[in-house]
């Protein structure tokens, strides 16, 4: 049994005692040794003297302020008796423990930040570490950005510049340029005869710029604002991604019109165009009655958690015609009964579904952006969703219809960030076809996808999304069935998502990502002979893994950027030696003074500065002063490092940098008792030093002589006052006290 704890021992108390007398008045002693002469040696002000006013800011002798020793001075070299020390007979004075109530308190930042006499602890430990102290300076010597940051890692894909509300530009570009045959053509787009002028302002021009940049650029970000321009974009309002797709894609297939070269002249349609029928069959006579469209991207209506599949299916969904909704036949001249179908008869190369988020909510009469999920898959087949037969219903409902050539693979998922319909950000997962790995491009920020819709697990967990079939992910616990999980792309709303390391997958094996923010789908057609996939017919074949060389004059445009970098990177790289050439002969000249501008003794000669101002000093010296007024070059409050030197570029001279050191000063310019404890003294021969190799000067300068009699006189009365009238108070008091009964006032 443990033993019982003892009771802690009651406070002292602190009120008065039963039966004690309330004083009106009570006898303070002395508070601050810095005044405990007033009322004691001094009783009136015409008896202070210069050893009283040294004391009020800590000065004097009766002070007692330790002089510390200088912690950063150079560790004297022993001599020849400390090295070989003879050999010890008896007992040694280090053997020896000296026990002393008198010994001064060990010195401390915190202990010996009021102490007048102690100048460590004020920012010289970033002056010892040399490579710390180099890299500071280089910071504060305002060489600007490092452009090696800019350059493109060895494999990388290239961002795009988001000029302001451009990011759905962006994010269309990166999937545009990943088709190989898209970018092949506008390679190979050539200015029209007569034309040959304007044609470095034109869209298509300054597209083969960008798809060049995106190419063959050393550096990692891209700007495209001449393809803004000439698109005459608004950089400050957000466009609707789908519409600027059309436009886009309409404008460039104008262009290829032009073109000498057959293939290029119907590359967009080629390339990106379906065919599909809107038809009508009545009931009574078979009659069909169809109109034969083209269309770019499939619309797709979102319900929540549904499977693409599914809506596909869901659009393609025969509608009868009866009642009050029949058909006028013209080969039965009457309303007849009918049905009413879409078909799809040709895919493109490369298929766009575009999911419809924002939608019209009637009950607030406003666009509304969905946040339904959809799962889409990896692989799709669409051969199932082609008609024409008149057994297309059948079979596409229970998913027997299938014809080779018609297998697509996902190649970029395009994002909306954001809860509105009218503002967000738009971002695009793509897969790179040269490197075979997927991408998120955030306008500059490009990032490496492990696993499409991976994403960085929360402090909640993750979201998994379980489907029926599929390969089994090991997990810790329980047997459980085996299942295929459903990725999903990371939205901007959710906590986190399935980030689980990919698993190796076999042939045909269809993965599912499930997605929030998914606002378009784009699918590239499999060659089903070769195995690999193909983004255009034979006149414009061209394989994924090759890309195709970009023309002499745009390459011209990158090249000379490039070259620019390359200047840029020189121009920085001698600011940069510069900046280290100044950083050690600074050092060479700032440590020798901080090692030797300690005071030893009051009687020594010295001046009295603010803690403040020393510490601007060796942070100046190390950061860059900063700048009160304009000057030329440099801005108000900007960095100036500089010691002997100007800044390269600029006239302003820190050889004339005054420090102040108004934290010590009074209104009368001499030092204040109130700010004593910011006051610090710094060897004369040191301060003579400091201002010939740094050329920078304290202002106003101040010895102890400086202490203000006026602030002391007054301070005095004020103390004085406070000294003596409580014991007049007790004294009358004294006087008072007597018999309540006995006559008197």
């Amino acid at each position: 049994m443990p033993p019982k704890r003892r009771r802690r021992p009651s406070p002292a108390p602190t009120g008065t005692i039963v039966g004690e007398k309330l004083k009106r008045a009570k006898v303070i002693a002395s508070e601050y040794s810095a005044w405990g002469w007033v009322g004691t040696d001094v009783k009136d002000v015409s008896a202070i003297s210069r050893d009283h006013r040294l004391s009020t800011c800590g000065l004097s002798k009766r002070n007692h302020a330790p002089f510390c020793a200088n912690v950063y001075a150079p560790a004297p070299i022993p001599s020849n008796d400390q090295v070989n020390p003879p050999a010890a007979q008896g007992e040694l004075d280090e053997d020896v423990i000296v026990i002393s109530d008198d010994e001064a308190p060990q010195c401390s930042k915190k202990v010996c930040k009021s102490n007048p006499n102690c100048l460590n602890y004020l920012g010289q430990e970033e002056w010892v570490d040399e490579e710390e102290a180099r890299a500071a300076f280089i910071k504060g010597a305002n060489l600007g950005d490092d452009p090696t940051h800019d350059f493109r890692e060895d494999g990388s894909p290239v961002g795009l510049k988001n000029l302001g509300a451009t990011c759905y530009a962006n994010a269309f570009l990166q999937v545009w340029f990943q088709d190989m045959a898209f970018r092949d053509g506008v390679y190979k787009c050539q200015p029209s005869p007569g034309r040959e002028a304007g044609f470095d302002d034109s869209p298509v021009f300054q597209l083969q710029v960008t798809f060049t940049a995106l190419q063959e650029s050393v550096q990692g970000v891209f700007n495209p604002s001449k393809l803004v321009e000439s698109l005459r974009l608004r950089t400050s309002e957000q466009q609707d991604a789908q519409e600027f797709s059309k436009l886009f894609m309409s404008h460039l297939d104008t262009e290829f019109r032009k073109q000498e070269d057959t293939g290029l002249k119907t590359l967009i349609p080629d390339q990106f165009q379906g065919k599909q029928v809107y038809g009508t069959l009545c009931s009574n006579c078979h009659n069909r009655s169809e109109r034969l469209s083209d269309f770019l991207e499939i619309e797709i209506n979102i319900e929540n958690n549904a499977k693409l599949e599914d809506r596909i299916s869901a659009l393609l969904q025969p509608e009868p015609l009866s009642g009050d909704n029949q058909y006028y036949c013209s080969s039965c001249d009457s309303l007849q009964d009918a049905t009413r179908y879409t078909e799809l008869r040709e895919l493109p190369p490369v298929l766009h579904f575009s999911l419809l988020r924002f939608v019209f909510d009637v009950s607030s009469m406003q666009r509304k952006k969905s946040k339904h999920a959809i799962s889409f898959p990896t692989l799709i087949d669409m051969g199932q969703f082609l008609g024409p037969d008149d057994t297309h219903n059948e079979q596409r409902s229970n998913g027997t219809c299938s014809r080779s050539g018609h297998v697509y693979e996902l190649r970029g998922v395009l994002l909306h960030k954001g809860q509105s319909a009218y503002h967000g950000h738009y971002e695009a997962q793509v897969f790179d076809v040269l490197n075979k790995q997927w991408y998120q491009f955030n306008d500059e920020t490009v990032t490496k996808i492990k696993v499409l819709g991976s994403a960085p697990l929360k402090s909640k967990g993750h979201i998994e999304v379980i489907d029926v079939d599929g390969d089994p992910r090991s997990r810790a616990g329980p047997s459980r069935p085996r299942v295929r999980k459903k990725r999903r792309v990371y939205d901007s709303d959710d906590e986190g998502a399935d980030a689980s390391p990919p698993t190796e997958s076999k042939p045909e094996q269809i993965n599912y990502v499930s997605s929030k923010d998914a606002y378009m789908l784009i699918y590239a057609r499999r060659d089903t002979s070769s195995g690999s996939t193909y983004s255009a017919p034979d006149a414009m074949a061209t394989p994924l893994a090759v890309a195709s060389s970009p023309p002499s004059r745009a390459l011209e445009v990158i090249r000379a950027s490039d070259s620019r970098l390359y200047e840029v990177m020189g121009e920085f790289a001698e600011k940069r030696r510069q900046a280290i050439r100044r950083f050690y002969e600074i050092r060479s000249k700032v440590i020798p003074i901080y090692q030797t501008w300690h005071v030893s003794s009051e009687d020594q000669k010295c001046l009295v500065v603010s803690r403040q101002a020393l510490q601007r000093w060796l942070s100046g010296c190390l950061h860059g002063f900063k700048c009160d007024k304009k000057s030329d070059g440099v801005e108000p409050g900007e960095s100036c490092i500089g010691v002997d030197e100007p800044l390269p570029g600029s006239s302003f001279d820190p050889a004339a940098h005054i420090i102040d050191v108004s934290e010590i000063v009074c209104s009368h310019g001499r030092l204040s008792p109130k700010h004593s404890s910011d006051m610090k003294r710094i060897e004369y021969r040191a301060y003579q030093l400091l201002v010939a190799e740094t050329k920078c000067s304290f202002s106003p300068l101040l010895t102890p002589d400086d202490v203000c009699e006026i602030c002391v006189a007054d301070e005095f009365t004020e103390r004085f006052y406070q000294y003596q009238h409580p014991r007049l108070v007790a004294s009358f008091d004294k006087v008072c006290d007597g018999d309540a009964e006995a006559p008197g006032y």
